[in-house]
């Protein structure tokens, strides 16, 4: 009797909770599921997680969840788990960490369910090694680091993070597994998410590269049999202190910078790297030696042309003087840009900077000084701006124009105490 009156009691107390959590929930049944979202023909179907599009919302998804006839203590229970999701990733939001936040908890054909922003595909999808390449860009890396700054600066550890990419290659965390706030678990489950941004990053540097290739083989130099190595792939990627493959870089760089449509300066500084009066300073990340005086400076993990780029762009900068240090970063971006487009770069090989932006900067040179402003912080007076302009204007669009500056890089090598060359 005893025993049948307690059974009586959990049920009741078990109903309760049942129809409490329901009660809570938000019906969904109103949107309609599109196509289910992050398949791949490769790869089996996720068990107890769909997600799905919604017709006429094309920027929101909902996800379902559990087993597909879940009883009712089951979908009570992941109603309360979903609840607690939310609290977590609005806590993450609240510490300015990109999140996938829960918009709405419901019930879709009798399963729980969430409303949230649509994403392309995250590191548990089945889809994630297929279709992340198309999404992954300079935008993920910057997001990674975002994320990761915001993670150390709040102490919130997630435990077995999902990271998602939206159609713009920018990150969101989920935390299906709940957050730690404090102590040694929280620092773990941090740098356990930091290690996997890292790791995306790494993806995404990929990515950028791969789709470079045809762009680098429509280009003259891939062409070119001594040259041609250097646009097979996407990425000079050289190890730190691999002084054998810096030394056939500096050599590949002086016969582009020296030969076929080039600029003065560029051709200057091609010759003298040739000849061994200017060096080659491949930086690293986490860089931990500085270049000398006579160095062009290149930077290590980019495409053959934009480590062209920097080339040159380091050659103008050192060879110009009587301006100051913002006049000379401009003016040297305008070499630089004149260079790249002499060599009919395509805009799209740029990863980043002022060569994203070259065949615009040649029709607008005010732009080019405008956003150097900008990026800076520098504010030129009307008169400045007019004249840094009309210089730039004069090296944009001109290849024959800078007689007079490689006569001054080989005037500044020369004068260089070979010491410190």
């Amino acid at each position: 009797m005893v025993f049948a009156f307690l059974r009586f009691m959990r049920a009741s107390i078990v109903a309760v909770l049942v129809s409490t959590s329901l009660a809570a929930a938000q019906d969904l049944s109103g949107m309609k599921l599109g196509d289910q979202l992050y398949l791949d023909a490769r790869f089996p179907k996720p068990k107890g997680q769909q997600d799905y599009a919604v017709e006429g919302k094309p920027d929101l998804s909902i996800t379902l969840l559990g087993p597909e006839h879940p009883t009712q203590t089951e979908l009570a229970d992941e109603l309360a788990q979903l609840r607690q999701r939310q609290a977590d990733l609005d806590r993450l939001a609240k510490a300015g960490v990109p999140a996938l936040r829960v918009l709405e908890i419901g019930v879709v054909d009798g399963r729980p369910a969430y409303l949230h922003r649509r994403m392309e595909t995250g590191t548990d999808a089945p889809n994630w090694l297929t279709s992340r390449g198309s999404y992954l860009d300079e935008a993920t890396k910057t997001s990674a680091d975002e994320i990761a700054a915001k993670l150390r600066a709040s102490g919130i550890g997630v435990k077995e993070a999902v990271i998602y990419a939206d159609s713009k290659g920018r990150l969101f965390v989920d935390a299906p597994n709940g957050i730690v706030t404090e102590g040694p678990w929280a620092d773990f489950y941090a740098r356990q998410t930091i290690g996997r941004l890292e790791s995306i990053k790494g993806n995404a540097d990929l990515s950028i590269a791969y789709r470079k290739v045809k762009l680098l083989a429509d280009m003259p130099g891939a062409k070119d049999h001594v040259l041609a190595r250097w646009f097979e792939h996407g990425m000079v990627d050289i190890l730190e202190g691999d002084m054998r493959a810096e030394s056939e870089l500096k050599a590949g760089l002086a016969t582009y910078l020296a030969k076929g449509p080039t600029t003065e300066l560029a051709k200057q500084a091609g010759q003298d790297l040739a000849k061994g009066k200017l060096g080659l300073f491949v930086e690293h990340v986490n860089e931990l030696f500085s270049p000398k005086p006579t160095d062009l400076v290149v930077k290590n993990g980019r495409s053959f042309p934009e480590l062209a780029f920097d080339a040159v762009r380091s050659a103008a900068f050192s060879a110009l003087s009587d301006v100051t240090d913002f006049e000379r970063g401009v003016l040297a971006d305008a070499h630089a840009l004149e260079f790249w487009r002499a060599k009919s770069t395509p805009d799209k090989i740029a990863t980043d900077g002022p060569a994203k932006k070259a065949s615009a900067y040649a029709q607008d040179p005010e732009a080019l000084v405008k956003e150097a402003e900008g990026r800076s912080g520098t504010t030129l007076t009307a008169t400045q701006r007019a004249d840094l302009v009309a210089k730039a204007k004069a090296i944009l669009g001109t290849p024959s124009r800078s007689e007079g500056l490689s006569g001054a890089l080989t005037d500044r090598v020369d004068a260089t105490p070979d010491a410190e060359r």
